[in-house]
């Protein structure tokens, strides 16, 4: 399984709306939903060009929903799940944000973990 399809079903029972990847148009779609997108990650080089046995991984996982409070407490969900399952680095505390779009509140939190190559 790629890291992205085990990242994705290790918190979609968390976020009722579904987990989507990179980028959704967020408006007419059931809330909350969860946004993971890939943001580089530590490369492992060898000098012989071998090809290494883990990828180490970057990831932000942005939620949206109602409300803060919701947005809050789903990120936490997600925090001790990825944290858990992957073994993840936790890359900072969550950042609120708000979409003024969709009138959905929301957080960005970053995630660093090793996977097989």
């Amino acid at each position: 399984m790629t890291p992205e399809a085990a990242l994705r079903n290790s918190i979609l029972s968390l976020v009722s709306g579904g987990v989507f990847f990179t980028t959704v148009e967020i408006n007419g779609l059931t809330k909350p939903i969860a946004i993971i997108n890939q943001i580089g990650g530590i490369s492992t080089n060898f000098l012989d060009g071998s090809k290494p046995s883990k990828r180490h991984l970057r990831y932000q996982i942005n939620v949206f929903a109602t409300s803060q409070l919701e947005a809050n407490t789903i990120a936490r969900q997600i925090e001790d799940t990825v944290r858990t399952t992957f073994k993840a680095y936790v890359d900072g505390e969550a950042a609120s944000a708000y979409d003024e779009t969709s009138n959905l509140f929301g957080t960005r939190q970053d995630f660093s973990f090793s996977y097989d190559s």
